[in-house]
């Protein structure tokens, strides 16, 4: 980091990377490149290594720093200079591979918690901000020399407790930011980093200013802390590496979809974190399904799985036929919602309105509408991704066919976990004349669908094309 004031210093985890060194001798302005490549292998190497040598100097009374020093500080470059911002930039990627490790660390604690079972949603995201504070807190108190200015051993360890301070409010402020914009509907998770990293920087960059004396932190301080943060909640975000995230995998290996809940765990313990998940992503569709109704003027309702359906679901032999790995992290309809349009031709407007929700689209079946099931049944399904990460489903279905489903859906439910390899003759007969029934009831009510609205077969396909085709246009936004 540099600064054209010396008397500012920047915040901790850049004080000891402010270039001070003498005119080049050779006369020649280094460029872009080096300057990155120099900030970064100072940050990297040569900073950490000053943070525990300065340490042990202080607490031994050894004086081993000044043999230490390997790598030379680059000089300070002009303010908003092109070589101003590889070094901010090299500064920023220099700390990279530390806050990963201690993230690591920090994180594989964590994850030993939700393995155990004990991990609630509310409490996943305390544990994310504690996991971000705690990788600040060590970097900034270990790692991140201070300016040596102190006169002796208490005053050192004081210094170093305020950069653990304003460390774990920074990294605690990155992760805190970004979890609120995505929890608010920016997907983006490059675009969600990126916003995070200014107030990161700001309280960076004021809180080591306040500590110093200095009052609030002004110019190159300042912009450099909040820019250089900004690169770093950025590159977090390219990689879906959001600091603090508590669990880590959305997709096993087969690459089936899962719920954000712990794999080792039991059933039991499974089912309660998947309804408390549910719990958490109620208020958020009924908000957006009160849009989406006084939009269109449709109806819409919400719906939750009991614990004994949650079994049946995993249980069922339906379920298991060629999927004995499906699970309760693999449930996706614990919690779902429905939209009863009056009108398929609002379709294609809905799913404009269900892509810039706060839910993500992973698995669109529109076509549903088109292709009956066995027993008549047609909808548009969307199998979604909550803010919070869990499955949920949302149905898109016509007002016709929803109101047979009323009385016909309970009589399919008491046909359809039976087994039919051991089921006796008449039950199977009962089953058969069920579905039968069914059908022809669900096409009828769709052929009334279709003489109301004065569609026709070869319309709802054409709609349909739509809803698909709005699914691949970029959003006209980031998120």
């Amino acid at each position: 980091m540099s600064t054209s004031d010396s008397t500012k210093r920047l915040p901790p985890a850049f004080d000891d990377v402010r270039a001070r060194l003498a005119t080049d001798k050779s006369g020649d302005e280094p460029n872009a490149l080096e300057e990155l490549a120099r900030s970064a292998a100072y940050t990297a190497i040569q900073s950490p290594v000053n943070g525990v040598v300065q340490l042990c100097d202080k607490l031994v009374g050894t004086k081993l720093l000044p043999k230490v020093q390997l790598i030379d500080r680059p000089a300070d470059a002009t303010i908003h200079s092109l070589n101003w911002y590889a070094q901010q930039t090299g500064s920023a990627l220099g700390m990279m591979p530390w806050m990963i490790a201690l993230h690591s660390r920090f994180g594989g604690a964590a994850s030993r918690v939700a393995t155990a079972g004990t991990l609630t949603v509310r409490q996943g995201i305390a544990l994310e901000l504690r996991t971000s504070a705690l990788t600040g807190l060590t970097y900034g108190g270990f790692l991140t020399p201070t300016d040596g200015r102190e006169k002796d051993l208490f005053q050192h360890l004081g210094a170093r407790i305020a950069n653990a301070g304003s460390s774990a409010a920074t990294f605690a402020t990155l992760t805190g930011t970004n979890q609120w914009l995505r929890s608010n509907g920016l997907k983006n998770e490059l675009v969600a980093g990126l916003i995070s990293g200014a107030p990161a920087g700001a309280v960076a960059a004021h809180t080591h200013s306040f500590l110093s004396g200095e009052g609030f932190a002004k110019g190159s301080d300042l912009w450099g802390s909040v820019y250089s943060f900004s690169v770093i909640g950025g590159i977090f975000g390219a990689g879906s590496l959001r600091l603090g995230k508590a669990h880590k995998g959305l997709t096993d290996k087969g690459d089936h979809p899962i719920n954000p809940i712990p794999e080792a765990a039991t059933s039991e313990v499974k089912i309660k974190v998947l309804m408390d998940l549910s719990h958490d992503n109620a208020p958020i569709a009924r908000k957006w399904l009160h849009r989406i109704d006084k939009q269109f003027g449709s109806h819409s309702t919400i719906s939750h799985k009991t614990r004994e359906a949650i079994i049946s679901k995993v249980d069922r032999r339906s379920v298991h036929d060629n999927q004995d790995w499906f699970d309760v992290e693999h449930v996706h309809d614990a919690f779902r919602f429905r939209t009863v349009l009056n009108d398929l031709k609002d379709l294609p407007a809905l799913v404009t309105m269900l892509k810039e929700s706060q839910f993500t689209v992973i698995d669109p079946e529109p076509e549903l509408l088109t292709r009956p099931t066995t027993r008549g049944w047609r909808m548009a399904s969307f199998i979604l991704r909550a803010p919070n990460g869990q499955l949920v489903e949302y149905q898109v279905i016509p007002r016709e066919v929803y109101d047979l489903s009323l009385n016909e859906h309970n009589e399919y439910k008491s046909y359809r976990d039976i087994n039919v390899e051991t089921a006796a003759p008449e039950e199977l007969e009962a089953r058969r004349k069920a579905y039968a029934n069914a059908r022809k009831g669900y096409f009828a009510a769709w052929d009334k669908y279709l003489d109301r609205t004065g569609q026709t077969n070869h319309d709802v396909e054409a709609i349909v094309r739509s809803a698909k085709g709005t699914l691949k246009e970029r959003s006209s936004v980031w998120f």
